[in-house]
């Protein structure tokens, strides 16, 4: 154990996430990393340069859902690109259940209460 105000070490990387696309590098899936930052272009980022990679679409995903708070978040989020690239990432990927499922989820929540995010849908 630190001492009292320092932060923990970092987690050391499993294999899988060594070889996961989706990892920040030092052990933190995608989604943990992001919402410490909440930067929104990160992610879009990630999701338009591999397009191919199902696990960062997946985490992406999680990410641009779990950033939908608010009808500001998804009207933020909306205006970045992000409805459009959940909706390709689910095209791209139609055969992986992880992406279809975060997808729904990260386009109910960037819906919710939001007729305007819904018509983009």
């Amino acid at each position: 154990p630190g001492l009292q105000g320092e932060a923990p070490p970092p987690c050391p990387m499993t294999a899988q996430q060594q070889a996961d696309p989706a990892s920040d590098g030092q052990g933190l899936p995608l989604e943990a990393a992001v919402l410490r930052t909440g930067d929104v272009a990160a992610v879009l980022s990630a999701m338009a340069e591999q397009p191919l990679r199902a696990r960062l679409q997946e985490e992406a995903c999680v990410v641009l859902g779990n950033l939908s708070v608010t009808k500001e978040d998804q009207a933020k989020i909306a205006s970045a690109g992000g409805i459009r690239a959940v909706v390709s990432a689910m095209r791209a990927h139609p055969d992986s259940a992880g992406v279809q499922e975060k997808g729904c989820g990260a386009l109910w929540n960037l819906t919710t209460e939001n007729d305007t995010n819904r018509r983009e849908v």
